[in-house]
């Protein structure tokens, strides 16, 4: 009987994948995909994702497509393979979604942070803050952006020597924080994810 029951679920899905229109199609692989990521399946969630980008493609829905684009370069992030999701997050036009512009920035600030490009991780959470002015988070790390900025500036040239114990607590409050930016950033993408899979997520 369990068998049978298995059987008619799978018919009834096959006939409803079938008779779901593209745009339907790309939303349940984006769900499928935010499913997968909630499992830390990663191969599967960007799987998804990325036939979610290909039919946002193939039917012309820019909202789609940039939300997959922007959780294939988040998945690429939650990896450390930071030039492949920068390169994710750069095919997504700005000025189209301001609350996905600083989601965008916020994670290039964090891929410069990384990076120990201060000054640029500083521009990115500026401009993340100024498209979300109430993201606590963009401002933490703006904050802490802003003082490793300063003192790479104020680092004089030949000061290794003396600088040594400095940047062991600098590497231990970066990692720190760095650890606690993965973990907000994950809390972020699954909020954002509840919200989209409402009716209207994807609505004009």
């Amino acid at each position: 009987m369990a068998k049978i029951n298995k059987l008619i679920f799978i018919i009834v899905f096959i006939f409803f994948i079938s008779s779901c229109s593209k745009i339907d199609k790309a939303r349940l692989n984006f769900l499928s995909g935010y499913l997968a990521w909630k499992q830390n399946d990663w191969n599967t969630a960007a799987s998804k994702f990325f036939k979610s980008v290909d039919l946002g493609k193939e039917i012309n829905d820019e909202k789609i497509k940039d939300y997959s684009d922007f959780a294939i370069g988040s998945l690429y992030l939650m990896q450390n393979e930071d030039s492949s999701a920068l390169a994710r997050f750069e095919n997504i036009k700005e000025n189209t979604d301001k609350r996905l512009d600083s989601y965008i920035y916020y994670q290039k600030g964090i891929i410069s942070f990384k990076n120990h490009e201060y000054e640029k991780a500083v521009m990115f959470f500026k401009k993340s803050l100024e498209l979300k002015p109430d993201s606590v988070d963009a401002k933490i790390n703006f904050e802490l952006s802003m003082r490793y900025q300063k003192k790479q500036k104020d680092k004089p040239a030949n000061s290794k020597g003396a600088a040594v114990i400095e940047n062991k607590q600098d590497d231990l409050s970066e990692k720190t924080i760095l650890n606690l930016i993965r973990k907000k950033e994950k809390e972020q993408w699954q909020k954002k994810e509840q919200e989209n899979k409402q009716p209207q997520a994807f609505d004009y």
